[in-house]
């Protein structure tokens, strides 16, 4: 839904979990657990990583726990994809991929 943080997978949040500090699209992320969350606006989505990693959904998300939001451009995928789909390449970019939507972002 437009304006209304997600769960960016099903269930429970989605762990993102990085050993080491890294950038994320050059803005600085610590090593730790992170809960993924996305906020959807029109073509941009913005992906969330919250410091309140171990929780069900979004019911209990507080922008106040945010570690780092980053915007991200939205581009139509080359395939559908019916369920939420997270890759992470070699190079350092994740991508999401739902429906027929796909945003990118760099881990460094």
């Amino acid at each position: 839904m437009p304006g209304q943080v997600w769960r960016t997978g099903a269930n429970k949040a989605t762990v993102f979990e990085v050993s080491k500090d890294v950038t994320v699209d050059g803005k600085p992320l610590a090593a730790g657990k992170y809960a993924l969350f996305t906020l959807v606006d029109g073509d941009y989505w913005t992906v969330i990583f919250s410091k309140k990693w171990d929780q069900f959904g979004a019911f209990k998300y507080k922008e106040a726990d945010d570690a780092l939001r980053i915007t991200v451009k939205s581009e139509k995928a080359s395939t559908f994809s019916e369920q939420l789909n997270i890759t992470a390449a070699k190079d350092g970019v994740v991508s999401l991929l739902w429906g027929d939507n796909k945003v990118n972002f760099t881990v460094k």
